[in-house]
């Protein structure tokens, strides 16, 4: 047998559009999590987000062929959504009868028994951001756990449905905006990553 390095060079941000210029709501997210919540800076983010992208690919597809397979329901790719000056790309968008349902594709290496999508403060943050936007209340969310518990180490699908308060979906936000004046304003006085690590 003869074997040969391949190099499997695959941008999974290829066909997925250009990012508008402005204010998205995962790098509020992002600030917010460095600077109120103390969050350490993310390590290799490139390699996990491209998981989650080629997650994000085969889960819709799956989605589609089985579970919504002889039925009239879809999930759509909406696009961006723009709401006081932030913009969101939600994963996707499913009518279910009268009302707009979220839909939301996560893969992660944390433990689900430790951290259940809930309790994944970001995702909560996103998923009600994004809800607000869409005038929605309910949200569906397919998470991998690549490492499922790690005892043992086994790929997990867990699947949730959620469903929030408008007081919920108004406080959440109240936090993103105000994250987003505050980075404003630390923009204005030079870029707000180099002002959280000094």
């Amino acid at each position: 047998m003869h074997i040969t390095p391949l190099a499997i060079k695959v941008d999974p941000l290829v066909g997925r559009g250009d990012r508008t210029a402005g204010m998205h709501l995962t790098e509020i997210i992002h600030y917010l999590e460095l600077t109120d919540r103390g969050m350490p800076e993310p390590q290799h983010w490139e390699e996990a987000a491209a998981v989650g992208f080629y997650f994000e690919d085969a889960i819709r597809v799956a989605l589609r062929d089985t579970w919504f397979r002889g039925t009239d329901r879809e999930i759509i790719i909406p696009g961006e959504l723009e709401e006081d000056g932030i913009i969101g790309t939600p994963d996707g968008l499913e009518r279910d009868g009268d009302e707009d349902v979220l839909w939301e594709f996560k893969a992660t290496w944390k433990s689900y028994k430790k951290s259940p999508p809930e309790d994944i403060w970001h995702y909560m943050v996103q998923i009600k951001g994004y809800l607000y936007m869409m005038r929605a209340t309910k949200a569906r969310m397919a998470v991998l756990y690549l490492c499922g518990i790690y005892h043992p180490p086994e790929p997990l699908l867990i699947g949730v449905e959620l469903e929030f308060t408008v007081n919920e979906l108004v406080d959440n936000w109240r936090m993103l905006t105000t994250g987003k004046a505050n980075m404003e304003r630390l923009e204005a006085a030079g870029p707000w990553q180099m002002r959280v690590m000094t």
